[in-house]
């Protein structure tokens, strides 16, 4: 499982035992401008001072998020905004060219903290440099504040993904004690699909 916590700006990672800080971007068409003032208590303000003209103009972003394929994650944040406005949630993999794990999320902020909480399934390969952003740009000019981010594995892969190779043990043949997979038949098919089996 991995889950972040942001606390004091920090995101503490409980599969690593170790800091990460989630990072600000902003796009060229404004990094002239002093950066986004972020406050380090018990949840992140960010202090827009110009929109810029794509979603990622102003960006606050962690990467290294290790992302399984086949398995299933839940994004939660608690978030609100100095007046009602959207803003855009994403996780891409920037190694492959910022693909998208997921379909953009635009939560409708209002000055009320509310909870957001979206679930997507890693349908691309193993990747442990996935990243979750939110994009905060060309969406006017109202600051935003962001808190209790986390992302957990809700879901176990499918054993069918991982690609076969010689076991550690030189044994060719995968899951033969019946313990993994739907109906601990994973990596078996059964023949014809008519006939039953059940492991017992």
């Amino acid at each position: 499982m991995y889950y972040t916590n942001l606390r004091n700006f920090n995101i503490k990672s409980y599969l690593f035992q170790a800091d990460i800080s989630f990072d600000m971007f902003l796009a060229s068409d404004i990094s002239n401008l002093p950066h986004e003032k972020l406050s380090r208590h018990e949840e992140t303000d960010i202090d827009i001072t110009k929109a810029g003209t794509v979603d990622y103009s102003v960006q606050l972003y962690q990467a290294e998020v290790p992302l399984e394929k086949g398995a299933t994650y839940q994004i939660k944040f608690d978030a609100s905004a100095d007046a009602p406005r959207t803003m855009n949630v994403d996780v891409k993999l920037p190694n492959s060219g910022y693909a998208m794990c997921m379909p953009t999320q635009n939560p409708d902020l209002t000055t009320e903290k509310q909870t957001f909480t979206y679930e997507f399934k890693m349908e691309k390969a193993t990747d442990l440099n996935g990243r979750l952003e939110f994009n905060m740009g060309n969406a006017g000019t109202d600051n935003i504040h962001i808190s209790n981010v986390s992302l957990v594995k809700v879901g176990d892969s499918d054993p069918e993904v991982v690609k076969k190779t010689m076991r550690a043990d030189g044994n060719y043949i995968y899951n033969g004690s019946f313990t993994q997979g739907a109906k601990y038949l994973g990596y078996w098919e059964l023949s014809p699909e008519s006939a039953a089996c059940k492991v017992t």
